[in-house]
């Protein structure tokens, strides 16, 4: 069926992979089991080429990443930043 998506899970029930036609994107996980890393890649005359991969880091116990490395090809890095608090 054209368009249909084909989902994948680690044992834990969290998304291990997805995949199209034409397109796939799949996950690891740290040992906390939080997301660590994951790749896009695209399909072309049978053969899945990647197009990106990012990888997450993590300071403490927290779901949310520190910083992330948006782009491991180049290592660009984009990091999450707490604002002032609202009074």
């Amino acid at each position: 069926m054209p368009g249909s998506v084909t989902a994948g899970y680690f044992a834990n029930d969290v998304a291990r992979q997805q995949t199209t036609a034409t397109q796939r994107q799949t996950w690891d996980l740290d040992s906390a089991l939080r997301f660590r890393t994951w790749t896009v890649e695209d399909k072309t005359s049978g053969t899945w080429t990647q197009l990106g991969s990012r990888t997450n880091h993590y300071d403490c116990d927290s779901d949310s990443p520190r910083w992330i490395v948006e782009d491991n090809a180049t290592g660009a890095v984009t990091r999450n930043v707490v604002g002032p608090a609202v009074l």
